[in-house]
């Protein structure tokens, strides 16, 4: 599978989608009605539903004129990202009739997606009678802001702070993760600025070589990216006379 475009082809929907009797350009509702046998005419489904496994984490098929698109956001919380989750919603567009018609989607989020995640959907937009076209249609996954995590790739962020005593002396921190509590102890001297690695706890690792619907790897990688505690030391205001001795005595060798 040199050709790109029928590598993503062939990645989304199997052997079938390559072979010579689907060459040409093809929408995909006539796509998915002839792997799958499905008549969308049939009263049964509606004539209105399309239905995905997945979205790619890879660029814009070639040839693709992003100005010449109609876009459409899915607006995704990180734990459902973290998760995975499936989302159903209606998109209206119009035909070469000038006629509102509204097809319905169903779409599996894998655990591990990102942020600009996507798929395209070939004549899915708006007819534009002045071009003669029908627009591409993107779906892409938009990550909603979490209030405490950060996410890198496939590693998550979190700031704590912690006391001065803390970083002197050792701490258990009790995370509320996203997959559940989960404790972290750290028995060495916290020094300022100081990040910690909790490996294997940070977001699911989407492989590229999952099949459609796989939430398992090959077993050769990891699975999970990794949790970096941000380590903030907060100095007390001021201290007594009496603390100062203390301090002393104990710090002064």
């Amino acid at each position: 599978l040199t050709n790109s475009e029928k590598k993503n082809i062939y990645d989304k929907f199997g052997y079938e989608a390559v072979t010579d009797k689907f060459e040409g350009a093809m929408s995909p509702i006539d796509l998915f009605q002839s792997l799958f046998n499905v008549d969308f005419g049939n009263p049964v489904m509606g004539g209105n539903i399309f239905m995905f496994s997945d979205l790619s984490s890879g660029p814009f098929p070639p040839g693709l004129n992003i100005k010449q698109t109609m876009k459409y956001s899915l607006n995704l919380t990180l734990k459902e990202l973290y998760n995975g989750t499936k989302k159903e919603f209606t998109i209206h567009h119009k035909d070469k009739d000038n006629k509102i018609k509204k097809i319905n989607y169903i779409i599996n989020i894998k655990k591990g997606s990102k942020n600009g995640d996507n798929i395209v959907v070939k004549d899915g937009g708006n007819y534009i009678p002045e071009l003669g076209l029908t627009e591409d249609l993107v779906i892409q996954i938009v990550e909603k802001e979490h209030p405490r995590y950060k996410r890198k790739d496939d590693d998550l962020y979190i700031k704590e702070d912690i006391t001065l005593c803390e970083a002197l002396t050792g701490i258990d921190i009790f995370v509320d993760h996203l997959d559940g509590p989960l404790n972290v102890k750290i028995n060495q001297i916290v020094k300022p600025n100081q990040m910690f690695q909790v490996f294997n706890k940070g977001m699911p690792i989407k492989h590229d070589s999952q099949s459609l619907g796989d939430g398992n790897s090959n077993g050769s990688e990891k699975d999970f990216g990794n949790l970096i505690l941000d380590l903030n030391i907060v100095f007390p205001e001021s201290l007594g006379d009496k603390q100062k001795e203390y301090l002393k005595k104990i710090l002064i060798h």
